[in-house]
């Protein structure tokens, strides 16, 4: 009897053993498809993001961002832009440049996006290939200055009511040049136009590493990797 007493408390010790185990496995697999669900949808949104900025829909890319005074963006060879009045005048600026004859195109590739284990915050980073046809607003009938873009583009995204948004952009520009002439002569002698102009930004910005014949090619941001919570990120881009 003490035998059969014994059998059927270790069963149910393995019983409760295995729910636990069994439990920890459901929780760490929705974990999982959550993150997985999240990284679907900030690469949807940031395709969004890209097919309006190449539409020149500029006026509509601040539905991207959060609504906090806290977010940022930083073009590497103009300066960052702070708060939502600062980046709201930027995206203002492109609009009222985009004239006939005149486009940006943003095409993002190569995607990196890491979801942090808190799941309300997450990296992003991709390669813009992009290109650009600049018109002199007040010369309408000059030629555009087309040039080839390269650009790394990175996010820092908040989760929030309405979904996940935009905390921190930086577009980190690796290399630009002129259509009709070589990489090596654009870049020794960078000639931007010089009525492609933008509003004044907050400070200089901290990543401005692009492609030069007189210097080695230099890692401009590093990529996202695996982390706990947005407090204990080592690299903020």
């Amino acid at each position: 009897m003490l035998d059969k007493v014994q059998e059927i408390k270790n069963t149910n010790e393995q019983i409760i053993e295995k729910t636990e185990q069994l439990r920890e496995e459901n929780k760490q697999r929705s974990v999982y498809i959550k993150k997985w669900k999240d990284r679907v949808e900030i690469e949807n949104m940031m395709g969004r993001f890209a097919i309006l900025y190449s539409a020149g829909q500029y006026d509509r890319l601040m539905d991207y961002f959060a609504d906090t005074d806290q977010i940022y963006l930083q073009r590497s060879d103009i300066g960052i832009y702070e708060g939502r009045s600062a980046i709201r005048g930027f995206f203002q600026n492109l609009q009222a440049h985009a004239v006939a004859g005149s486009f940006r195109m943003m095409n993002l590739t190569s995607p990196v996006i890491q979801v942090a284990d808190e799941g309300q915050t997450a990296q992003g980073m991709w390669y813009n290939n992009g290109l650009e046809a600049i018109k002199d607003i007040d010369h309408p009938d000059a030629p555009a200055a087309d040039m080839w873009i390269n650009d790394k583009v990175a996010v820092e995204f908040l989760e929030t009511s309405e979904g996940w948004k935009i905390l921190r952009m930086t577009i980190c520009e690796e290399m630009r040049g002129l259509y009709h002439k070589s990489w090596g002569e654009y870049c020794e002698i960078p000639e931007y136009p010089k009525f492609d102009t933008f509003p004044t930004p907050a400070r200089k910005a901290t990543k401005h590493l692009p492609f030069r014949i007189d210097r080695k090619s230099q890692k401009n941001l590093t990529t996202p990797e695996p982390y706990v919570s947005y407090e204990t990120l080592a690299e903020h881009f």
